[in-house]
């Protein structure tokens, strides 16, 4: 699982995309992908400088093009954002709201599976936000995630 900040450096700029994002996408991709079998310097300017800077300098542009046209639109595909969800976070459950009065973008809340569950905890949920309804899935998978990664997370889990 990607470390705490970059969990919270992809929040962030899931709740700022204004739409569709092929760098986001990549960066989601490359943060959730296996990377065992990456070679020391690879991992190394990936931690430094994004998955990007990997690409940029081991592969040749047309890598680069093929890579990005290869990966799932996770920011303009609701398919493939609720795949990333069902991959990562498998059991949840998933509920889309308007998100509110005068304002745009939706709210993707998502349940914690019940037999997962503990003690007389009934209910563990996050909530995501975005300007689209993919982005809004996006959120809330990592808004899961971090909550995951905490020490002190809800319910003992």
């Amino acid at each position: 699982m990607p470390d705490r900040d970059v969990l919270q450096g992809l929040l962030d700029r899931v709740r700022a995309a204004e739409g569709p994002d092929r760098e986001l996408d990549a960066l989601i991709w490359w943060a959730f992908a296996d990377h065992t079998d990456d070679h020391p310097d690879i991992a190394h300017l990936a931690a430094q400088q994004g998955p990007l800077a990997v690409i940029d300098k081991y592969w040749p542009p047309h890598w680069r093009t093929n890579f990005l046209s290869s990966i799932q639109h996770l920011t303009r595909s609701i398919d493939a954002a609720v795949a990333l969800m069902e991959r990562e976070l498998p059991g949840w459950d998933i509920h889309f709201y308007p998100e509110g009065e005068g304002r745009p973008g939706y709210v993707a809340e998502m349940d914690w599976p019940a037999d997962a569950l503990v003690g007389d905890a009934n209910y563990f949920g996050v909530n995501g936000r975005g300007l689209t309804r993919p982005l809004a899935v996006v959120a809330a998978v990592l808004e899961a995630k971090l909550t995951l990664s905490r020490k002190d997370r809800p319910h003992g889990r």
